[in-house]
């Protein structure tokens, strides 16, 4: 039925073109049913039903990269997608994961879902078009089947964040602010679910300067529970607004001025996760930092005047 689906129903004659659309359409609406109930009939068993997931993934990628018509490209890519994620599902539930963990095989489905949408965007509008929808249903369902654990929800958002921000470089126009909206939203759903862990480590050197010279202790020695993986989601946030920043300006300067911005907001909560190092080697490489902050915006700033005209042709 989808193979019947592909036929050339946008290129035939004006007389046959209808016909062929609509016996393009239907072909396709109703291999896809015929492919919903072959599922159905799989569920008896783990084994069964990845087979049936695996061979319905390639035909059905195969009509959507063949189809010729509209409607037959929407219901061929739709259904590559929702079995493509279905096969990476079933996978690791079979093996006995958790679907938590299952969660993050699907979303690689949608990261390859986005890829070629990316790519496939001149080519196949309509494909590109159907592809990205299908990712963010993707990133939906993902988010659903770890809801019930915040940190790995907070590591699921954060890893869209950062492939969204990524998928911004490649893209222009409302696609671009879509994915730079995307990554914004993940990032806050991100640091909202750590917020029990980051926001004391945020808010450490506000406690250590009320208590200056008063033998107040930076860190106990032991990091508190989950703040190891606070901080790497806090960092992988800040690495996605840095590289959605460059790609919303155009420019890895604008890239380059985010970290220097990121930076200085990571260095409270990493500080208190140097529970094995010294007071002074902690403070010695803060002032690094802040050196190392100077210098560059310092630099920045002549380049800035060497490249800018005298202030006659600017009047």
């Amino acid at each position: 039925m989808l193979g019947v689906g592909t036929a050339p129903g946008d290129r035939a004659p004006h007389d046959r073109a209808l016909s062929h659309r609509a016996l393009g359409g239907v072909a396709a609406v109703e291999g896809t049913l015929l492919a919903g109930t072959a599922v159905l009939w799989s569920l008896t068993g783990p084994a069964s039903t990845i087979a049936e997931l695996a061979v319905l993934t390639v035909v059905f990628c195969l009509a959507a990269a063949q189809a010729q018509n509209t409607l037959t490209a929407v219901v061929s890519t739709g259904g590559a997608v929702a079995v493509a994620a279905g096969l990476a599902c079933a996978v690791p539930l079979a093996c006995g994961w958790p679907a938590r963990y299952a969660a993050f095989a699907a979303l690689a489905v949608a990261v390859a879902a986005i890829g070629a949408a990316t790519a496939l965007r001149a080519a196949r509008p309509v494909q590109s078009a159907l592809l990205d929808l299908g990712a963010g249903a993707i990133a939906v369902l993902c988010a659903a089947m770890t809801a019930g654990r915040a940190d790995t929800l907070a590591v699921l958002a954060a890893t869209v964040a950062l492939v969204a921000s990524a998928m911004a470089w490649l893209r222009t126009g409302r696609r671009q602010v879509l994915a730079l909206a995307v990554a914004a939203c993940a990032a806050l759903v991100a640091t909202v679910m750590l917020r029990g862990q980051l926001a004391p480590a945020l808010l450490a050197p506000g406690r250590v300067i009320a208590h200056s010279w008063q033998g107040h202790q930076l860190h106990s020695g032991v990091a508190a529970p989950g703040l190891p993986l606070a901080v790497a989601v806090l960092a992988a946030c800040l690495g996605a607004v840095v590289t959605g920043t460059g790609a919303w300006r155009g420019s890895g300067r604008a890239s380059l001025d985010a970290v220097a911005i990121a930076l200085p907001v990571v260095a409270a909560p990493a500080g208190l996760l140097a529970g094995t190092l010294s007071y002074w080697l902690t403070i010695a490489a803060l002032l690094i930092l802040t050196l190392a902050l100077t210098a560059w915006a310092a630099r920045g700033g002549r380049a800035w005047r060497r490249s800018a005209p005298p202030w006659s042709e600017r009047r």
